[in-house]
Order: structure tokens, then C-alpha cells, then sequence
């Protein structure tokens, strides 16, 4: 797997992480549907980040 890939790996589980935080503020500010919207957006993150890590673990 190329550097431009493990990289984008990277940055895709950086965001992911970046949109729970956010999700968890808006959680105790009682913005529950907000925060659903943002965690279901940082799982599609991890699971695209995962497949980048998938590619590299191939052969």
C-alpha cells in the first residue's frame, strides 16, 4: 500500500475520532439527534479507514 493511502487512513480515523468528540458535546447538550447523525458518520469513516488497512495488510 502506497504512503497516500496509509496516510488517508490515518486521516480518516483522526476525523472519525474528531466527529465522536463532537457528538459527545452535543449529546450533554441534550442535541441527540444531532449527535446520532455524527456518530453514524464516524462509523462510516472507521469502516472506510478499516478497508485502507485491510488493503495494506494484503500481499
Amino acid at each position: 500500500m502506497n504512503s497516500t493511502k496509509i496516510l488517508r487512513a490515518q486521516d480518516l480515523s483522526h476525523e472519525s475520532e474528531r466527529l465522536i468528540e463532537c457528538a459527545r458535546t452535543l449529546e450533554r447538550e441534550g442535541r441527540f439527534d444531532l449527535a446520532e447523525t455524527l456518530h453514524e458518520q464516524a462509523d462510516h469513516l472507521r469502516r472506510v479507514a478499516g478497508a485502507y488497512e485491510a488493503e495494506r495488510s494484503r500481499p
